[in-house]
């Protein structure tokens, strides 16, 4: 057994891999350490394997590396993998562009190892830009995996934002007891490995299971945007899948008998975004990148709701399709004795 699992997953990262294996090289702080490094391939067809098989035989790096290959693509997917072939109870996630500071590792291991009722916990992340941010960036800076409050605190209502997946840490044993093995995520969370809200679905069932969440400002990541994360094309795909999956994530915050009377208010408070923005902005939307992202994430907000039903209907068209009975989909909902006080993003819920 080891004391500390990094896990990367990564797909088609043949480019990435070096520079966030080689920051993981200069971690200090883990002599006393055992701790390993597991590469979750997520069905990548470019030179990733090659990339991890030269580091495996550099007989300079001291710390163990494994790989494993998942051919369900999609980030869920690995994760779980990673999370059953661990030899560690204390996971922490690292994805393509994420770069760990030199002491997170040991920031991770100590704060898992002084709040053993943490089922999962997060680290700061600082966003690292190539290029000049357009006007007015500000305003969708939130949706961003950027996260640098300073104080450690137990997260617990939504008026806080919650940990992001980017640098997480999870305890095995409250996962495998408390995580599905079958991702509940709709659409693109099961698609790509680009997902939007698969970590709130995680993080709802380790509330659920009574573990606790923290988020804890010692483990610091550098999130690198690069240049072509600012083009327009980029943007628009990033806040279409936000927005789509505002539903789901909107929903686990309440009991099933609840949730349709929820979507109505839901569905007319989108809408009236949406035409509050058109008349704010109708004459710069195909200037101004700022404000068409946001119109972008209120539309297919105001669609979540029928996405979702359509993604649910297809999915059981296709289990009927393969001789298997239709089963519901159960979305994890927080505890009963603190709803409507729920932990998650509030970026991701308004």
């Amino acid at each position: 057994m080891k004391d500390f699992t990094v896990a990367i997953c990564t797909c088609n990262g043949a480019k990435r891999l070096p520079e966030i294996l080689e920051k993981l090289r200069s971690q200090v702080g883990t002599e006393g350490m055992r701790w390993e490094i597991l590469i979750v391939d997520s069905n990548s067809n470019d030179d990733t394997q090659k990339v991890i098989q030269e580091y495996q035989a550099n007989k300079s790096i001291t710390v163990p590396i494994r790989y494993l290959f998942e051919p369900k693509q999609g980030v869920a997917f690995a994760r779980r993998l990673a999370v059953r072939e661990a030899k560690s109870d204390l996971v922490g996630f690292l994805e393509d562009g994420n770069y760990a500071t030199p002491t997170w590792v040991i920031a991770a291991y100590a704060f898992g190892r002084t709040h053993p009722q943490a089922g999962a916990y997060g680290s700061q992340i600082r966003s690292i830009f190539d290029s000049q941010l357009p006007k007015n960036f500000q305003r969708i800076a939130c949706h961003l995996v950027t996260i640098e409050r300073q104080p450690v605190l137990e997260v617990e209502t939504c008026q806080q934002e919650g940990i992001a997946e980017a640098g997480m840490v999870v305890r095995r044993q409250a996962w495998l007891a408390s995580v599905s093995e079958q991702p509940v995520s709709w659409g693109s969370g099961q698609e790509t490995l680009a997902s939007k809200g698969e970590e709130i679905d995680v993080q709802a069932c380790l509330w659920n299971a009574g573990w606790q969440i923290w988020y804890n400002p010692e483990m610091v990541i550098d999130h690198h945007m690069s240049t072509w994360r600012l083009d327009k094309s980029y943007w628009v795909s990033y806040f279409q899948k936000i927005g789509l999956n505002r539903h789901r994530i909107r929903m686990m915050g309440y009991r099933k008998w609840q949730q349709p009377l929820m979507v109505l208010p839901y569905v007319v408070n989108d809408l009236r975004k949406v035409l509050i923005h058109l008349i704010k902005y109708r004459k710069t939307l195909s200037t101004d990148l700022v404000a068409t992202c946001e119109m972008i994430l209120f539309l297919n907000s105001f669609y979540s709701p029928f996405h979702s039903l359509k993604q649910k209907v297809l999915c059981q068209l296709r289990l009927l399709q393969r001789g298997q009975s239709p089963t519901p989909v159960v979305h994890p909902v927080y505890k009963s004795s603190l709803a409507p006080n729920l932990v998650m993003p509030s970026r991701l819920i308004d």
